[in-house]
């Protein structure tokens, strides 16, 4: 009984899927939208440079805590 409950809610949450999956194509045929402007306006260089900055910045942060925890192990060590 369980199985067939699962199986029922499983059928329901596809079919909602299949239907708002099939719903966005037609509702985007209908109108076209110019994003030019919007995508003209961004640059990747920014974009890629803030994203390594902050990876940069991660790795300092983790490559310090290691290290501290490497010098607190030598100390107890001692």
């Amino acid at each position: 009984m369980q199985v067939l409950s699962k199986f029922k809610k499983g059928a329901a949450v596809a079919a909602a899927g299949l239907a708002a999956v099939a719903a966005v194509p037609a509702h985007a045929a209908g109108s076209s939208v110019d994003l030019s402007s919007i995508t003209g306006a961004v640059s990747s260089g920014d974009i890629v440079t803030g994203v390594l900055a902050i990876g940069a910045v991660l790795a300092v942060v983790h490559v310090t805590v290691k290290a501290a925890k490497l010098v607190m192990a030598f100390l107890k060590s001692a």
